[in-house]
């Protein structure tokens, strides 16, 4: 997907919310449940990844944006992965 257009959504509480195909162009309608499940996937996709790959920076604000949406255990795990960063 194009993440701009994901990043774009984040703040829209009305449905549908729409995601771009990034690969064919095309503009993808998601009902709310679908994309609350879209954005756990790719919060704890990265969350994942963070550590091992030291990229610390790679779309933070968006990443904590996801974080702050979805609240809760998700909410948590970013703040325990992102205590674990070097200063």
């Amino acid at each position: 997907m194009d993440r701009t257009a994901f990043d774009r959504d984040l703040d829209r509480a009305e449905v549908p919310y729409r995601v771009v195909d990034r690969l064919a162009g095309e503009e993808v309608s998601l009902a709310r449940e679908d994309f609350e499940d879209l954005c756990r996937i790719h919060l704890y996709d990265w969350l994942e990844q963070v550590a091992r790959s030291q990229w610390w920076d790679y779309r933070r604000d968006a990443y904590r944006h996801l974080a702050a949406r979805l609240g809760g255990v998700a909410q948590e795990s970013y703040d325990e992965v992102f205590a674990a960063e070097a200063k």
